[in-house]
């Protein structure tokens, strides 16, 4: 599902900023975000602009940009100490447009009106590497990895409350898909987004390294999609320091029963044949707060002076799967590209 990237949002709470005349946070659902002094209060509506945005080259987006670029992308930045992450405008600054819409700007906050298209924000993507040569765009088998950030998903962390939970660390690497396609019998080892072609390349050489397709023609296997980080050298910026391809497994999709093995099922399957995702925190009831969340998120990976990226929290019982990431804005902030 896209990200909604521009929606109507509440704000929680106007605070200042020490030693700064200008500006003041304000936050919204959970995010921080630097706004200018006196242009909200608690309880107020605004449009907010989620870090990946990239914003067109128009008003009232003018004042952002520096050069002649097409398009500004939000990332998360620190001013006067403060860390901020994305854009809130006033409604009034998006009048003329909202003025198409039936509802009050409450009723819009409540409903998660996406923007994102009326106001022309895009998304911002991290590229493929340059190097991969697809065999095919994505094969449509199973949903492509990717986690919603908690400061969204309010509702879904609410469902998480009371249950066993746990907590993997998110690893800074390239994602990776291995499935068996049902109908042709092709194995395939894809990126985030295409199915890659046989060849010198981290996919296949994993592939090979770990025998997966081995494992996944294994019978009974076959149904399912394994999906892993790769990290080691060349890839992203290699933060944890490894010198060779390690491959971690994070998710099992059961192509037959169309979901996602939970916790434990993932875990009695793969356990014998690959790593997984080390486990940061877990627990029999789910009672942290937001601020317990992002604390968690923050730490090193170990061995290194390296910002890791965060976590995915994810329910540890049999129930609905809940799963969410929280990312370390202390790695945001290091890694701009990210």
């Amino acid at each position: 599902m896209p990200r909604k990237l521009a929606t109507i949002r509440k704000v929680e709470s106007v605070l200042p900023i020490p030693d700064a005349d200008n500006i003041e946070v304000a936050t919204v659902d959970g995010w921080e975000v630097v706004v200018k002094k006196g242009e909200f209060a608690e309880g107020d509506y605004g449009v907010y602009f989620e870090i990946d945005s990239l914003l067109p080259r128009v008003e009232p987006f003018m004042f952002l940009f520096k050069g002649d670029e097409e398009r500004y992308r939000l990332r998360t930045v620190k001013l006067r100490g403060q860390i901020s992450q994305g854009l809130l405008l006033p409604v009034d600054a998006f009048q003329e447009l909202l003025g198409v819409y039936s509802f009050t700007a409450d009723c819009m906050e409540s409903m998660g009106l996406d923007l994102s298209t009326p106001l022309d924000v895009l998304e911002y993507t991290r590229p493929e590497p340059k190097d991969i040569h697809a065999r095919s765009n994505w094969l449509g088998l199973c949903p492509i990895t990717d986690e919603d950030r908690v400061e969204n998903v309010k509702r879904e962390v609410e469902k998480l409350h009371g249950r066993p939970w746990v907590a993997t660390v998110k690893i800074d690497g390239q994602s990776a898909t291995y499935l068996v396609h049902p109908q042709t019998g092709e194995f395939h080892a894809c990126s985030r987004r295409q199915s890659v072609k046989p060849g010198e390349n981290q996919w296949w050489k994993i592939a090979d390294s770990f025998r997966i397709e081995e494992f996944l023609r294994t019978p009974g296997n076959e149904r399912y999609a394994i999906q892993g980080e790769i990290y080691g050298p060349g890839i992203q910026k290699n933060l944890l320091n490894f010198p060779d391809y390690c491959f971690d497994v994070f998710d099992v999709y059961d192509m037959v029963e169309h979901r996602y093995l939970s916790y434990r099922e993932r875990h009695r399957l793969v356990r014998d044949r690959f790593n997984e995702v080390p486990v940061e925190g877990y627990g029999i009831y789910f009672e942290e707060t937001l601020a317990d969340l992002k604390e968690m998120a923050k730490g090193l990976y170990p061995g290194t002076n390296n910002h890791r990226e965060g976590i995915v929290v994810r329910n540890a019982d049999e129930g609905p799967r809940v799963s969410f990431k929280v990312i370390n804005t202390d790695y945001l902030l290091k890694n701009p590209e990210a």
